[in-house]
């Protein structure tokens, strides 16, 4: 999904930016992939704004943070966080099978 409007993805969640650093590829630890984004949206009050897209083979988890530039690097810690603890949503066959005797369901799995 990012991978194919990557460059215009920031500015379609957040309105229109600046880009202030390179597009970053980040990992967290469950195997979710994706690019961290610094940029800078001079019409606003909060104009430091951290855009991180993960994917999955069918989901997108946007993470946005909005600061003041001068209060930027007091808060980039505990996003890093917040992203390192996105887990994928399970694939519906993963948590959710019946296990049936004798064509009768008689206990759910998780």
């Amino acid at each position: 999904m990012v991978s194919k409007n990557r460059a215009e993805m920031p500015g379609m969640l957040v309105g229109e930016v600046v880009q202030n650093a390179p597009e970053a590829p980040i990992q967290t630890r469950m195997g979710l992939a994706g690019s961290w984004w610094r940029l800078r949206q001079p019409s606003s009050e909060l104009d430091r704004v951290d855009v991180v897209l993960l994917e999955d083979p069918r989901y997108l988890y946007p993470v946005i943070l909005r600061t003041p530039a001068a209060r930027g690097s007091d808060h980039v810690k505990r996003m890093q966080q917040l992203v390192q603890s996105i887990e994928p949503i399970p694939n519906p066959a993963s948590w959710f099978r019946p296990t049936v005797h004798a064509g009768r369901v008689v206990q759910w799995l998780n």
